[in-house]
């Protein structure tokens, strides 16, 4: 009953996020411009990019809350809590290094890297300074949403981050058109949410934890039980963010702002596809924890054929769809023909792309709930060493369409 709750709750969360990610994008765009739209392309770069600094730490976090979902005493409550809040303090460490980094080297990002055309250096670089606040906060924020899911308080998690959803991007629109149509003031706002978000999540995990009769503390002996299983997870995200992130971090560089916020646009739809993938992963990955712990292995495969064939029908079918009438779909979303010739066949390329990223997950997911990390790793470095260089040498020749069509054989070749 609590997995098929978890996963509608999972389903209905994802979904409203999607739609509330996607929906304004093309109003973001005429109220601020396509080349102010390109910093909120480099914002999800680097936002995805914090996840290798928690060191696989988060990962790892969530896995062993999942271990007592179901069953737990005092003693593995404390012990959960030790754990917690050790990767609290240490990420703090971590966000305040990453923003003193940041504020040395914005200025340098702004003029050297970044192909501005009508930005002005000023606004580029507040802009990149506030957004590197932004992933700071959400980085800490998901130590949170990670122990909640592995509690598998799924429900409560979606009615939160769907809420928090909802006010980024109404709230948006609302500064955005009343006070200040400026990239500036969005990001001011996303700040200011991102930091209420976080002190609520919070406030929820420690009130559904488990209870402790002793206080917690930073424990290095928490930290020791879950290194090996941590390095192998930022293994794993180093290596896939180079996979996922590298086309982006290249086409960055090599385009104006202006064609990088097409290409962000895109990336922006095709993301929406994995509605379908991560709902399912969510619900699943504390289960399969749970049944492994409790080494109920029928119930464990029949979970995992369960989950991976629901990824593959409905990412499937939908990507499939998308792809193939993307012209059509892009021009009923935008209204603008400019923004259409400017995305469609890329659209068709990534959508298919996606469809052979996410039926990736389960299997990867079923790997690390037994605490296997090294199948995922090897995989992902093979497919780093063949496929990355084709990045450094066809992207700056074909630039948009050659780092689709690679993606689109990294994951062919990974799958």
């Amino acid at each position: 009953m609590t997995l098929s709750k978890n996963l509608l709750a999972n389903y209905l969360g994802q979904f409203w996020r999607a739609l509330m990610a996607i929906a304004f994008v093309p109003i973001y765009i005429k109220l601020i411009g396509i080349e102010s739209y390109g910093l909120i392309g480099l914002f999800a770069i680097f936002q995805s990019s914090l996840a290798l600094f928690d060191m696989g730490m988060k990962p790892a976090l969530g896995r062993e809350t999942a271990k007592i979902s179901e069953n737990y005493d005092s003693e593995s409550s404390h012990r959960v809590r030790n754990l917690l809040r050790s990767v609290e303090l240490i990420s703090i460490m971590i966000i305040l290094t990453l923003i003193l980094l940041m504020f040395l080297s914005s200025s340098w990002i702004a003029t050297n890297w970044l192909q501005s055309e009508s930005l002005n250096y000023d606004i580029v670089r507040k802009s990149i300074f506030i957004f590197v606040l932004i992933s700071c906060l959400q980085f800490l924020e998901s130590i949170y949403t990670s122990c909640l899911s592995g509690l598998q308080r799924q429900v409560l998690l979606n009615i939160l981050i769907s809420g928090f959803a909802t006010l980024k991007g109404v709230g948006a629109i609302l500064v955005l058109s009343l006070m200040s149509p400026t990239i500036i003031a969005f990001f001011l706002w996303q700040l200011a949410v991102a930091f209420i978000s976080l002190i609520v999540m919070m406030y929820y995990l420690y009130n559904v934890l488990p209870r402790s009769k002793l206080r917690s503390k930073f424990s290095l002996i928490e930290i020791q039980k879950i290194w090996k299983y941590a390095l192998g997870m930022m293994g794993i995200t180093f290596v896939a963010l180079m996979l996922t992130q590298l086309d982006k971090v290249i086409l960055s560089n090599i385009l104006s702002l202006s064609n990088f916020g097409y290409y962000s646009l895109v990336s922006a739809v095709v993301a929406s596809l994995y509605f379908f993938v991560t709902p399912v992963t969510t619900a699943y990955f504390p289960k399969f924890v749970a049944l492994i712990e409790s080494k109920e292995k029928l119930h464990l495969k029949n979970a995992y054929h369960q989950s991976a064939e629901l990824v593959a029908v409905l990412m499937g079918v939908t990507g499939i769809f998308l792809a193939f009438h993307a012209h059509s779909i892009l021009l009923i979303w935008t209204q603008d023909q400019e923004i259409v010739n400017n995305t469609y066949y890329l659209l068709s390329i990534l959508s298919i792309s996606t469809i052979f990223n996410g039926v990736l997950w389960i299997p990867m997911q079923m790997q690390l709930a037994h605490g296997v990390t090294s199948i995922t790793l090897k995989v992902a470095i093979s497919t780093m060493i063949l496929i990355v260089p084709l990045f450094f040498i066809l992207v700056p020749v074909y630039q948009s369409v050659g780092a689709a069509f690679i993606a689109l054989g990294m994951n062919i070749f990974a799958l």
